[in-house]
């Protein structure tokens, strides 16, 4: 595949583009583009051999090979000459069709420079693009953005794209002509046009945190994110990135105009997105979102970081770099570094998925002999404290990233306090600056699991004499509850639910695995045995008995309208969300979250689930959750209702859904996708025939803001939510 790749681009002139893009499996509209130095999506290439490789085969075979390859390597001489010549065309005539050639074969030749060998290929593109702005090439490429003719323009944004190095991109964002080239990347005349636009604001995005502001305010995160509706990957690929960039690269200022501008919702489709690095990205973004002290509770309540952790969970770091070409060259130290800091960040979801980055990039470094780059960086360290401080899968992928590059692992693991001897307890007591205390732990045989139940009169006897410092050693201990690891012992996921009411009940996931709560003894907690269990905090009990239906009792009389328990079942909030959207997993997943964004931004509550359902007992929470809903969304995908045919014994869950709100009374409005073709009403089941009947959303990609906004008309809503809705409106509008 290789030699009929290489000698067909080589001999067809102008064919590269809708050659790379037939082996690459997609449309020719839909080509991969490199990313700068950092990303190139040409590296689909190397999933054969490399240009060098291949190149004395095809000289065997007659075919024409670049005369900068000479004996196997690169002629650093004759490359620059093929770039002198091709920047001549492009600046020294004033024929179009010349402009165009000196264009096309700036983009082709950089796409041959990709599809070298990773170790050579990121000093060749250097090269190249140096000797292109060198030449003045760059600046010519920036001034025919204006031509009027359509085909050179494209020309020109494409190969634009493919020169972002570092030093070209201070070049451009310090050029005259700057804000007019992030107008033209916004554009939208073309699918083409709208990949390359969305490529050069995903490394522009990445210059200086000056130049973020600077984009932000000419409209290209606007455009970004209008960008996320589209459906083809390679958009959706460098809308990822650019928001990933922009939230590493933008810092405080760029970040809250993320938020602003909802772009943690938007993130949502593109972290649900099958594509591995549509996702990655996405997950990527809202984790540096999610490490903003100031901005995390935004980022929570957008849903879209849910996702971090069961993504983290499903992947090996050494076999996800394998997945696909966007991750062959790995990061540069200067990437890197500024991902450092999300190893010690206050969000959990932001430390493991850094974790699993740095994971990943030193197998990446150890087969580039390049493992210094972490020494460098001072990634050491960070990874250290975050495999002692970190969860389980934190820790678990540090040390696996420590191992790597041979650094010592650290002497204990916060998520394992459970079986910490008493050493590991001092030891920890020192880590934390309380050298002077620690000797006394082993003294009166503390060990982790007597550690985590210690009051401030214990504190005392281990020689504690401030109230504060006893009070802030508590604080650490509540964080190491926090963290410990008892889902050997939590066979009904009683942590999970606990954490599912209020990420603040995780300190009691201990006290409750102890205890040997179950989910079947929920209905029967009363604050007696709350407080019994170790729930002191009266607010922390109310959070657990509203969550799992029940009230205290405001007086202990009986009375014939009140039983002799001290709690009722609870009626309030029956309705919690005014959206259930229930969808087909394995075709509808890309619509349901897109209306998903698209409701929860004109401000209505939406409950998606995201989780994995297995073959096993359909999950009745999910049937209550609809119960608990104003209305019923059925994305109906195509053949999304045959598996409800001759379902007699309602086993599919779409039809459970289905059944479930048609039964309660919740209205149901289908929305139709693409190819949908409904059944015979008479194959359906009978007691979900009723949704033949039922007025729907005809879905077209093209013209989202019109389809929900039907959508909504439809929907049988509370006056506040329909009040919301209407005041929210879409801010931006295509070129």
């Amino acid at each position: 595949p290789a030699l009929l790749l290489y000698s067909n681009i080589l001999q067809v002139e102008g064919a590269a583009v809708s050659l790379i893009a037939s082996w690459s499996h997609v449309s020719v509209q839909t080509i991969p583009t490199c990313r700068g130095e950092e990303l190139c999506l040409h590296q689909s290439l190397t999933g054969a051999q490399s240009l060098l490789a291949v190149a004395p085969a095809m000289a065997d075979r007659g075919c024409s090979v670049p005369h900068w390859i000479k004996d196997g390597s690169v002629s650093t001489e004759a490359l620059k000459a093929e770039v002198t010549s091709c920047t001549k065309k492009l600046c020294s005539s004033s024929s179009l069709q010349d402009q165009r050639d000196g264009s096309d074969g700036l983009f082709q030749l950089i796409i041959l420079v990709w599809a070298q060998e990773t170790r050579h290929a990121r000093d060749a593109a250097d090269l190249v693009c140096e000797e292109i702005r060198e030449n003045g090439g760059l600046k010519c490429l920036l001034q025919l953005c204006a031509s009027q003719d359509k085909d050179l323009r494209l020309s020109v944004i494409k190969a634009l794209e493919q020169v972002m190095v570092s030093a070209n991109r201070t070049y451009i964002a310090g050029h005259e002509l700057f804000d007019y080239l992030v107008g033209v990347a916004c554009s939208r005349d073309s699918l083409v046009l709208v990949q390359c636009g969305t490529g050069i604001l995903e490394n522009l995005f990445k210059e200086s945190a000056e130049t973020c502001q600077r984009l932000i305010k000419g409209g290209a995160l606007e455009g970004i994110i209008f960008a996320c509706r589209y459906s083809d990957a390679i958009t959706l690929q460098h809308c990822a990135a650019a928001l990933a960039n922009c939230a590493m690269y933008g810092e405080h200022h760029s970040q809250r105009a993320m938020i602003i501008k909802q772009a943690d919702h938007w993130l949502f489709p593109l972290a649900f997105s099958a594509d591995s690095v549509v996702k990655y990205y996405a997950l990527l973004a809202i984790c540096f979102l999610a490490a903003n002290v100031d901005l995390a509770e935004h980022v929570t309540r957008s849903g879209t970081l849910d996702l971090v952790l069961p993504f983290l969970n499903s992947q090996d770091p050494e076999e996800f770099v394998k997945t696909s070409p966007n991750h062959a060259h790995g990061r540069s130290a200067e990437w890197l570094s500024r991902l450092v800091p999300l190893l010690v960040s206050e969000s959990e979801e932001a430390r493991s998925l850094a974790a699993f980055h740095f994971a990943m990039e030193t197998s990446l470094k150890k087969k580039q002999q390049r493992l210094h780059i972490f020494t460098d960086i001072g990634a050491v360290s960070y990874l250290q404290q975050a495999a002692k401080q970190g969860s389980h899968l934190t820790s678990r992928l540090c040390c696996q990233a420590l191992a790597t590059i041979d650094a010592p692992l650290p002497p204990y693991h916060c998520w394992d306090v459970v079986s910490w001897s008493m050493e590991h307890v001092r030891a920890w007591v020192e880590d934390i600056g309380l050298g002077g205390l620690a000797p006394a732990f082993p003294e009166h045989h503390v060990t982790g699991n007597i550690l985590l139940d210690l009051t401030m009169e214990d504190l005392k006897e281990v020689g504690f004499q401030s109230r504060l410092k006893s009070k802030w050693f508590l604080e650490r201990v509540g964080k190491l509850r926090c963290l410990a690891d008892v889902s050997a012992r939590d066979r009904d996921n009683i942590c999970k639910l606990l954490t599912e009411i209020s990420k603040d009940l995780a300190i009691y996931r201990v006290d409750f695995v102890r205890k040997g709560v179950t989910k079947s003894l929920l209905p029967f907690l009363t604050d007696e045995i709350l407080t019994e269990i170790g729930v002191y905090s009266l607010l922390d009990r109310l959070k657990i008995m509203t969550a799992v239906g029940v009230y205290p009792e405001s007086s202990g009389h009986d009375t014939p309208d009140r039983p002799s328990r001290s709690f009722v079942l609870s009626d309030a909030h029956k309705k919690k969300y005014d959206v259930f959207i229930s969808y087909r997993r394995s075709t509808g997943s890309q619509l349901a979250s897109l209306l998903k964004v698209h409701l929860q931004v004109r401000g209505l509550s939406v409950f998606l689930d995201v989780s994995t359902l297995g073959s096993g007992k359909f999950d009745d929470a999910i049937l209550t959750t609809i119960g608990n809903c104003f209305n019923v969304i059925i994305v109906l995908s195509p053949n999304s209702l045959n598996r409800c045919l001759g379902d007699i014994r309602v086993q599919d869950w779409v039809h459970k859904e289905l059944l479930c709100a048609l039964d309660n009374g919740v209205s149901v409005v289908p929305v139709m996708d693409g190819e949908f073709q409904w059944p015979k009403e008479g194959d359906l089941p009978e007691g979900i025939r009723p949704i033949c009947k039922i007025n729907g959303v005809n879905w077209t990609h093209e013209y989202q803001d019109a389809c929900v906004d039907k959508l909504i008309s439809f929907l049988r809503l509370p006056p506040t939510s329909r009040k919301r809705s209407m005041s929210h409106t879409i801010s931006y509008v295509p070129k």
